[in-house]
């Protein structure tokens, strides 16, 4: 039977979530613009390659984590892979808050740029919480993208500005 308190414990689990998303995303973006630049920078160039690469690397990494967690003796690493997965996909929920918030900037939606990362990130949580289509379409392509960025995103290192030739002085 469905208690009324259940109701009431589930929509608060929910919104708390959506909450917490909110703000991992505006933190990473807020402390670590260099890296959540870059995972911006991937979604808008390549979105299906941050899927892809967040598919590949999160699924064997899940069942790691899985079969680790469900050992006894290993329960301690399975809960640290998890963890690790959540902190890559914040990560790339940064670049994502980052790429939403550039928009929103050029939309004259926003004052300063707290305020676009503020708003993109809202956005972005936003969607996901729309019946169906967000929770079992949105949801779930945007936790894999937002990994996949997230990975990119840190195991590059500095990207190197492109090399460009002194002028050359011709002789006279």
């Amino acid at each position: 039977m469905l208690v009324l308190g259940d109701v009431f414990a589930t929509i608060a689990v929910i919104l708390f979530s959506a909450l917490a998303a909110w703000a991992g995303g505006m933190l990473s973006a807020i402390l670590f613009p260099e890296r959540t630049k870059r995972a911006s920078n991937d979604f808008l160039t390549h979105p299906w390659m941050t899927f892809f690469i967040g598919l590949g690397v999160m699924v064997p990494s899940f069942i790691v984590a899985t079969f680790a967690f469900n050992a006894a003796h290993l329960r301690p690493i399975g809960a640290t892979l998890y963890v690790l997965m959540l902190g890559l996909a914040v990560f790339g929920s940064g670049g994502l808050t980052r790429a939403i918030a550039s928009r929103v900037r050029k939309s004259g939606g926003a004052g300063s740029e707290f305020q676009a990362l503020a708003k993109g990130g809202a956005l972005v949580i936003a969607t996901e919480l729309l019946p169906f289509f967000g929770w079992f379409a949105l949801l779930p392509f945007v936790l894999i993208s937002t990994f996949g960025a997230g990975f990119m995103a840190l195991v590059r290192g500095k990207e190197m500005k492109a090399f460009t030739a002194p002028p050359s002085v011709e002789a006279q």
